[in-house]
């Protein structure tokens, strides 16, 4: 899944974020994204997305995540305690996944090919 980061329309990400790229690589849009690295470049005021690799039922949850985001209510305690147990958290910074061993060669395969795509 891809978070624009509020970069859809810049021209960097165009062919990465065109629609009949994400449907070929099976990329979906989310409206959010946990802050990662993806700050740091924001803060330098360099264009970005946010890009993770992520399970099925993962993604649903970001998906009720983004539509109640964007219809401006605040997650609740349950919406804490769902994202917290969420599988993804784990492979997050200092989480008993966020190691090399836990990388997913296929993946890694996916996306790149994905980005590669994106800039033909």
């Amino acid at each position: 899944m891809v978070s624009d980061k509020g970069n859809v329309d810049n021209v960097a990400f165009l062919g990465t974020m065109d629609k009949e790229n994400l449907n070929g690589h099976s990329v979906t849009t989310v409206l959010y994204l946990p802050n990662g690295d993806d700050d740091r470049f924001a803060d330098a005021n360099i264009p970005n997305i946010s890009v993770c690799t992520i399970e099925d039922s993962d993604l649903e949850f970001f998906k009720y995540l983004g539509e109640k985001l964007a219809a401006n209510e605040t997650p609740n305690k349950e919406d804490e305690d769902r994202f917290m147990n969420l599988d993804i958290v784990s492979t997050m910074h200092l989480g008993e996944k966020d190691n090399i061993f836990c990388i997913n060669q296929n993946s890694i395969d996916m996306v790149t090919d994905w980005l590669v795509d994106g800039l033909k």
